[in-house]
């Protein structure tokens, strides 16, 4: 119970708006097209790192994580390095993303 209670301040201060900009800072990809009425919530830009591509679909493995989950790993993957952008967007709670 002192736990609950220790924890309420704190959670009591959590912001839990819906989010009506974009974050300070962030900006859209030139490659893609916004969806329209969504907002980057997260945004982050290397100028120089390295990443991996999927080539092929992913696949369970027989490997397990410390955490006992079963990862899921494309049997074909490519090193690349350069610019990394990553962009997170919320969309609209009425409508799905595209497939």
């Amino acid at each position: 119970m002192a736990t609950c209670a220790a924890l309420w301040p704190a959670l009591s201060l959590a912001d839990a708006t819906v989010p009506t900009k974009d974050i300070p800072g962030s900006k859209d990809s030139p490659a893609l097209k916004r969806y329209d009425g969504s907002f980057i919530v997260s945004y982050t830009k290397f100028s120089y790192t390295d990443f991996k591509v999927s080539l092929a679909n992913l696949e369970p493995t027989d490997q397990h994580d410390v955490m006992t989950n079963q990862p899921v790993l494309p049997k074909q993957e490519k090193e690349l390095e350069g610019v990394l952008t990553r962009l997170v967007y919320l969309i609209p709670a009425d409508r799905s993303p595209s497939r």
